[in-house]
């Protein structure tokens, strides 16, 4: 990130959220958050969905101020509103499958390193919520795969009998998560949206 003229409270709020600081992201979500409620329950959202921007928008703005190009260019405010209506812009025009319509007066950010930052935040979000509803045997066979550990270590950690029975269970775990992905509504609109 690099470091420009800005406010003083604007590089304490950037500063918190890059150390995760509990009582600056307080301040942040105290200040911001009405005007996330605000603006989404106005326009067919309620308070749950209002979070959800948020949230999200948070982690947009955290993951782009890790880029050593990234120069906060208008207040800290200004643009964490900005993203999160683009957040919501896009899971608006995926519910009635339209496209988005601009917001007149309002610059919201076309950056298209945010869209798929999004992109990869929502499937992030949908992978780990279906992940957890998996049991405890596949939770911990995924992980370790998904950790690159191998699949005679997989055995061994698991208990299992062989490595071929370490790799059957690991592609029936993956079955199980790819299914409970692709049952959920949003894995759809996931998909509407990369198009």
């Amino acid at each position: 990130m690099k470091v420009s003229k800005i406010a003083a409270q604007d590089q304490q709020y950037l500063r918190g959220l890059q150390e995760r600081d509990p009582q600056i992201l307080t301040d942040i979500y105290d200040r911001f958050f009405p005007v996330f409620d605000r603006y989404i329950c106005n326009r067919g959202g309620d308070e749950a969905d209002a979070k959800d921007v948020f949230q999200d928008a948070m982690v947009v703005l955290f993951r782009k101020q890790q880029e050593k190009t990234f120069e906060l260019t208008s207040s800290f405010g200004t643009f964490l509103v900005a993203v999160g209506k683009r957040i919501w812009l896009k899971k608006a025009s995926r519910r009635v499958k339209r496209p988005e319509q601009p917001l007149h007066g309002i610059d919201i950010p076309q950056d298209a390193e945010i869209d798929e930052k999004l992109e990869r935040t929502e499937q992030h979000r949908l992978f780990r919520d279906k992940l957890a509803q998996l049991g405890e045997d596949c939770k911990k066979v995924l992980r370790l795969f998904f950790m690159g550990t191998p699949m005679s270590e997989i055995a061994t950690e698991m208990g299992y009998t062989s490595e071929g029975y370490a790799r059957k269970r690991k592609f029936k775990c993956k079955q199980k998560l790819t299914k409970l992905i692709k049952s959920d509504p949003r894995f759809e609109e996931i998909r509407y949206q990369g198009r």
